[in-house]
């Protein structure tokens, strides 16, 4: 595929998925409606900080070394998965 072809179909897409998204987000805020109290909930949660997931720990009699990495942390959650699925079946 031609280069500058790839380029303009992209920019074309890039333009058509922004438009959707502005006009999801103007119905949305169209909808809301402060007597059934829908746009104080979404003020509410918009100005809330991003809740963090705390770190992982690997469980040994003693508390084990932190996970570092997300592939350290799918690594101790598939050995958790492992241990739940023999205690319960």
């Amino acid at each position: 595929m031609d280069k500058t072809l790839l380029n303009r179909v992209t920019n074309r897409l890039k333009k058509k998925l922004k438009e959707a998204q502005n006009t999801s987000f103007y119905e949305y805020v169209s909808s809301l409606n402060r007597y059934d109290n829908s746009f104080w909930r979404t003020i509410k949660t918009a100005s809330k900080p991003p809740q963090e997931n705390p770190p992982i720990r690997k469980q040994t009699p003693t508390p084990g070394p932190w996970a570092r990495s997300s592939e350290e942390e799918a690594d101790l959650f598939t050995e958790h998965l492992a241990e739940v699925n023999l205690m319960c079946g």
